[in-house]
């Protein structure tokens, strides 16, 4: 068969117009594209990779950004496209990290988004504490960046998996991390897909009973409430005497039982709501005025005393009582000055967790432990050969020098030093305590052991 001029002229142009296409796509993805090297895996699931990747984006600074690769035959990762569309769009929430990439190929899903520098609610526990310092600083911060979530797109976004490892405090503000199963609330949906969720963070309706909504959000809230007053994962019936049996006050122990209730229609209606509520609670503990019975810590006279009115004082006793009678404007001052103390300690606190490494932290304690096995052994050696200035003096004396005051100071001493961030994740009791509060305890045990050994040297006659 023939062709003819035009039939060849045809088919070229045809091909050329073909080539240029192709071409076109190639050069558009690679003007897209930003070269990431560097790449670090930082967690993996089945469906889901999380690289810590450096690189050079087209309108972004030079540094560490997160990649994650997401398998499109999941289901997940969607709501990464939803605020890829709303940030093209100009909304940017101040509460999610800015996507810089956002690209769906015919197997993956692929995000990349700046690199939050701050600390884990996770991680703040293991290195504070648990305790109303930290739920005071996590939760008012934290449900004001649900809320917005909930109410500054198109359609309210659900999480669908808050819990402590997936929100960062930078600069006094969470930020939430990893949408990989959040989504989108539509209101003619039934009931949502269950295989995505943190088993004691998610409520009944994530497990196939039921549409998720922001009251999905407001469970796992409460969850992290109750995770920053105890350090410890929650149970999954998480009531009011789950929350007292681990010394939670009585009114936060009710925010927390409202918020973690299993039927929606009983939480709280939004984030707002319940970090309304957990504010209130605060406020009143800071002022006194939290009771049993309704009564309060109240104003007396105008000079600012105060006095408790008609019932009995819940967890307010001796001291406080005391502190309550004290001129407010006294007390304020003190109060605020002990608080900026207190902040300045766990500030530095918090900047050390974040930017020293663990395996800094093995090293340091191997050499605190190095020190103080040499102090020990130093110390029964003194036992056994004494010092130029020791000789002569009673044996039994050297004995108790040694064994209960230098040995038990040295231990106190090398624990205070001890980098305890992993033993505080690995055993949460010790989470329960703040550093502060850990070194307070200490400092006076160091105190009374000192005055005890003096004592016994002093009645002995040695």
């Amino acid at each position: 068969m023939k062709h003819t001029g035009d039939d060849i002229d045809f088919r070229r142009e045809q091909a050329d117009a073909s080539f240029q296409h192709e071409l076109d796509v190639f050069l558009a993805r690679a003007a897209e594209a930003t070269d990431w090297h560097d790449a670090r895996v930082l967690k993996q699931s089945d469906f889901e990779t999380t690289e810590l990747v450096r690189g050079t984006p087209r309108e972004g600074a030079s540094g560490l950004y997160v990649r994650k690769t997401i398998d499109v035959a999941s289901g997940a990762g969607c709501a990464y496209e939803e605020l890829w569309a709303q940030q093209l769009q100009g909304v940017s929430l101040p509460c999610v990290p800015r996507l810089v990439e956002c690209r769906r190929g015919a197997s993956s899903l692929v995000v990349v988004m700046e690199h939050v520098d701050g600390c884990t609610v996770e991680q703040l526990a293991a290195s504070l504490g648990a305790g109303l310092f930290l739920a005071a600083q996590v939760m008012t911060t934290l449900c004001r960046s649900v809320q917005m979530l909930h109410t500054c797109l198109q359609m309210p976004l659900i999480h669908r998996d808050l819990k402590p490892s997936n929100i960062i405090m930078r600069g006094g503000e969470a930020m939430v991390i990893d949408f990989g199963c959040a989504r989108a609330w539509h209101p003619d949906a039934e009931s949502d897909t269950t295989h995505f969720l943190t088993r004691c963070y998610a409520p009944p309706e994530q497990f196939g009973f039921g549409q998720t909504d922001e009251r999905t959000d407001v469970y796992a809230l409460g969850k992290v409430l109750f995770f920053c007053l105890t350090g410890e994962q929650p149970p999954n019936l998480c009531d009011a005497n789950a929350c007292r049996a681990l010394g939670i006050h009585p009114e936060l122990a009710r925010v927390v039982e409202r918020a973690c209730s299993f039927d929606p229609a009983e939480r709280y209606e939004s984030a707002a709501d319940l970090g309304a509520a957990v504010e209130g609670v605060f406020a009143a503990l800071a002022e006194g005025a939290v009771t049993r019975g309704g009564s309060a810590l109240s104003p007396k006279s105008s000079d600012g005393v105060f006095a408790v009115t008609d019932g009995v004082s819940d967890g307010i006793s001796g001291p406080a009582l005391r502190a309550a009678a004290v001129p407010f404007r006294v007390r304020g001052v003190a109060s605020h000055a002990l608080e900026l103390l207190r902040d300045g300690i766990s500030g530095l606190a918090v900047r050390a967790s974040a930017v020293v490494p663990d395996w800094v932290g093995v090293v340091w304690n191997a050499v605190v432990l190095f020190f103080f096995a040499g102090m020990v052994w130093q110390s029964i050696d003194t036992i056994v050969h004494p010092l130029p200035r020791d000789v002569g003096l009673p044996m039994a004396y050297l004995v108790f020098r040694a064994i209960c005051f230098i040995d038990p100071f040295m231990m106190v001493v090398a624990y205070l030093l001890l980098d305890r961030r992993r033993l505080r994740r690995q055993h949460p009791v010790f989470a329960r305590l703040s550093v502060m509060r850990e070194t307070g305890y200490g400092v006076a045990f160091l105190g009374v052991l000192t005055f005890a050994c003096a004592l016994v040297v002093a009645c002995t006659g040695w």
